[in-house]
């Protein structure tokens, strides 16, 4: 189990594929190597949790891709601008409404 959990970290951080095809392929190799059971190896996608993960993870996704983040703070400055104040409440906002659907800082993809 260790040598299929290193073998993947290792996969991760060498990016010969995606990371989720590196990580379905871990999966799989400790099904078919008699490692793990089916339902052992996939308990983990029965947590609620991740996919909870899972879900904002695609939504800050689609923030960064369509720009609806940079839209919404550029809307959101055009109607509170008035004044360096204005601008401060502009940006606060736009933080507290996307803060939930952001879960890490991504990069430019």
């Amino acid at each position: 189990m260790f040598g299929i959990f290193a073998a993947t970290i290792l996969g991760i951080l060498l990016q010969p594929l995606p990371s989720g095809a590196i990580m379905m392929l871990g999966v799989a190799f400790s099904i078919y190597s008699g490692v793990l059971t089916e339902r052992q190896a996939l308990a983990g996608f029965a947590n609620s949790t991740v996919w909870l993960i899972f879900c904002a993870f695609i939504i800050s996704i689609g923030f960064v891709k369509t720009g609806l983040g940079r839209r919404i703070a550029y809307k959101l400055i055009s109607w509170l601008g008035g004044s360096s104040l204005g601008i401060a409440y502009a940006l606060g906002v736009s933080d507290l409404v996307m803060a939930p659907a952001m879960p890490r800082a991504m990069e430019p993809l």
